[in-house]
C-alpha cells in the first residue's frame, strides 16, 4: 500500500466484512508494550490485542476461530503499515537482540522529537499509526530519542561508545530478571 497514493486505512475486512478499527497510535503502543510483556499469557494477548483494535470486538469473537484468525492478520497487516516485510532489514550476524527503544520508558524523549520536528503535540493530538510510524522514520537524528538508540544499538568497539550503550540500555525484562535472580540464589546455596 502506498501511504502517499492511497487512503489510509480506517477499517479491515474479515471475510467480506467490513470492520471500523482503532487507527491512533497509542492502541499500536499499548498493542506493542502488551506483545512484550512476559508476565500476559499469549492467549491474553491476543484477547487484549483484539479489544483494542476492533470497537466490535464481541462481535468478531462470537464468530469463532477462522474469523478471530483473520482479525488477528489484518490487526498485524495493519500495525506493519499494510508491508509485507520489514521496511529495514538486519546486518548478518548482528549479535543485537536487546530492544534499542521503549515506548514506555523513552516518552519523554519520543514526545520531545515530535515536538521538535514537527510541532506535534503527542499528549494531545490523534495521529494514524501510519503517520505516526512515517513521522518516527523522519525524525532528525540529532533529536535524543535517535541519539539512544543508536547508543543502543551500538556495535562497535570504540570505548566512550560501548559507555554510553552500557548506561542507556534498557532493562531486561522482568522474567528474565527474576530467573537470574533464582539462579543466583541457588548458586549461593550451593557455595
Amino acid at each position: 500500500m502506498n501511504m502517499i497514493m492511497d487512503r489510509l486505512p480506517y477499517y479491515v475486512y474479515i471475510k467480506g466484512k467490513r470492520y471500523k478499527i482503532n487507527t491512533d497510535y497509542r492502541n499500536m503502543l499499548k498493542f506493542e508494550m502488551i506483545m512484550q510483556d512476559m508476565s500476559i499469557k499469549d492467549s491474553e494477548k491476543l484477547l487484549k490485542s483484539l479489544r483494542l483494535f476492533y470497537p466490535a470486538f464481541f462481535e468478531i469473537i462470537e464468530q469463532g476461530k477462522e474469523v478471530i484468525d483473520e482479525a488477528i492478520t489484518q490487526l498485524i497487516w495493519f500495525y506493519k503499515c499494510g508491508k509485507d516485510q520489514e521496511n529495514h532489514k538486519q546486518k548478518k550476524g548482528s549479535g543485537n537482540k536487546r530492544p534499542i527503544y521503549s515506548y514506555d520508558l523513552d516518552s519523554q524523549y519520543i514526545f520531545s522529537a515530535f515536538w521538535h520536528d514537527y510541532k506535534v503535540d503527542l499528549t494531545k493530538d490523534k495521529i494514524h499509526w501510519w503517520k505516526f510510524k512515517a513521522f518516527e522514520l523522519g525524525l532528525n537524528d540529532t533529536n535524543m530519542y535517535e541519539k539512544i538508540k543508536s547508543y543502543r544499538s551500538y556495535e562497535g568497539k570504540d570505548k566512550d561508545m560501548k559507555e554510553l550503550k552500557k548506561y542507556w540500555q534498557l532493562p531486561l525484562p522482568k522474567n528474565v530478571t527474576d530467573e537470574a535472580d533464582e539462579i543466583a540464589k541457588k548458586l549461593m546455596q550451593k557455595g
